[in-house]
């Protein structure tokens, strides 16, 4: 067997021996696929999220000089992640951007004053 470079084997320089099984690329079907598979996942547990948060922040606090910070906004419900310098507790980076969260907030005001309005 001849291989030409590391990233890539051609085809014409590979062959099978007499009596080798060469299996054949089938294409995934639904259940295999990794849409489907995280359709039909229940969600975890919120102790099981906390856990893996502390893990997370147990790994990088040994890796960098910054800490990650994850929480779930109360209003909005969305998860949020701040990216936190050590040494100085600022905060390097949000994700999103408070002012994101700020403008969601003030949209879901909106959103029930017309509710209440209408009804």
């Amino acid at each position: 067997m001849a291989i030409t470079s590391l990233g890539s084997v051609s085809s014409a320089n590979v062959s099978p021996a007499q009596g080798d099984v060469v299996p054949r690329a089938a294409a995934p079907s639904a259940a295999q696929t990794p849409a489907a598979a995280v359709s039909q996942q229940t969600p975890p547990s919120k102790q099981a999220v906390e856990q893996a948060v502390k893990e997370i922040k147990q790994a990088m606090a040994t890796m960098s000089s910054s800490n990650l910070q994850f929480s779930i906004d109360g209003d909005t419900k969305q998860t949020v992640v701040k990216v936190i310098d050590s040494q100085t507790g600022d905060v390097i980076r949000q994700i999103p951007a408070q002012e994101l969260i700020d403008i969601a907030k003030a949209m879901d005001r909106a959103k029930g004053l017309l509710l209440r309005q209408e009804a």
